[in-house]
């Protein structure tokens, strides 16, 4: 949704992540998987403090994740793109040329995100708010 254009597509998937990932009910059934990570984590960092240890939380938290869609990969290039500077934002002209292949990594992860989202609606959908 995030490298969408704006129109029906994007309004109607807005919609749909409104109503059926984003609502209080659905964030709420998920808050003790989101607790029971989150101490695994805290457990480990205060036994690596105590012990005077190095702790690399990214990669820790790349771990609480589910590996099998590379999440930690798709977020962080989701991450990249959303900050990246892109000329062709300030040189609209440029924008057909795509000389930062901005436009081309975007198309890319939309891919990769979209598909995965939309599973994810697809089940959350079975058990609505």
């Amino acid at each position: 949704m995030a490298f969408s254009e704006y129109g029906p597509n994007w309004r109607h998937v807005r919609k749909l992540y409104t109503l059926h990932l984003f609502c209080q009910a659905k964030i709420e059934a998920f808050a003790p998987l989101r607790k029971d990570e989150l101490e695994v984590l805290l457990r480990k960092l205060k036994k690596a403090a105590e012990e005077g240890g190095v702790v690399d939380v990214s990669e820790d938290i790349g771990v609480m994740k589910e590996d099998r869609f590379d999440l930690k990969a798709v977020i962080e290039e989701t991450f990249y793109l959303a900050e990246a500077f892109n000329i062709s934002d300030f040189v609209p002209s440029l924008a057909a040329v795509d000389i930062q292949g901005l436009t081309k990594r975007m198309k890319k992860i939309s891919k990769t995100v979209d598909p995965l989202l939309e599973k994810i609606i697809d089940q959350q959908a079975r058990t609505s708010c």
